[in-house]
């Protein structure tokens, strides 16, 4: 991943791991829709999932979820987009 002074978020990589909804192996950097016009402040990102905090406070998550370190719900499978984690979100 890679993050504009603007707050674009850009990704690259394998398959359903690169937040962009599909199985698609992307070799090149994408900007990443989906979090697009949000102003993305920092990103982090582990082996199998990432994250991102947004200006406005919210954390988005995707990825592998097999530790749950997404976030989400327990048990829940892996998300292949940017998903909102409200528990840590400042706007619900």
């Amino acid at each position: 991943m890679a993050l504009t002074k603007s707050g674009d978020l850009y990704s690259w990589g394998s398959a359903m791991l690169t937040g962009f909804n599909d199985k698609e192996h992307r070799p090149i950097p994408t900007i990443l829709e989906e979090l697009s016009g949000n102003c993305v402040k920092y990103i982090s990102c582990g082996g199998l999932h990432s994250m991102a905090l947004t200006k406005q406070g919210n954390v988005y998550t995707w990825g592998s979820n097999e530790g749950g370190q997404l976030g989400l719900r327990a048990n829940s499978e892996g998300a292949t987009k940017p998903s909102l984690v409200e528990a840590l979100s400042e706007n619900k």
